[in-house]
């Protein structure tokens, strides 16, 4: 595809860094997610939301953020690393869309070898 790809370095760093900023603000919609699925939705997210903030307070929503930041990092470092580095292999064998789906689905492959068990523990 003409493009020089970034080093594996660069694109460790970029990717945690990534992967950190894209915790962030995904984590409440995550902890507000769990707590309506534990209370098997009988509740929706507006009761859910409010009971939460009126209870525990607003940082009840990053409860847990740490813990999901050391897993996330390396599994997005994983994903987009082995993405990268599946494009190369493929562009000979693949005509240019099929690169990229082709390499998403080997990335999400390896990267679900680290996300699964996150996310069974922190369910």
């Amino acid at each position: 595809m003409g493009e020089e790809a970034p080093s594996v370095g660069k694109t460790l760093a970029a990717s945690a860094v990534a992967g950190l900023l894209a915790r962030v603000p995904c984590h409440p919609l995550d902890t507000l997610k769990s707590r309506v699925q534990a209370g098997g939705g009988a509740l929706g997210p507006r009761a859910v939301l409010h009971g939460l903030l009126v209870t525990e307070g607003p940082r009840a929503l990053f409860r847990g953020l740490g813990a999901a930041a050391i897993g996330s990092c390396p599994a997005v470092c994983i994903y987009l690393t082995t993405y990268e580095a599946a494009k190369p292999a493929l562009e000979a064998r693949l005509p240019p869309d099929a690169v990229h789906l082709a390499a998403g689905l080997w990335a999400e492959a390896v990267s679900c070898a680290l996300w699964v068990p996150i996310d069974v523990v922190k369910e």
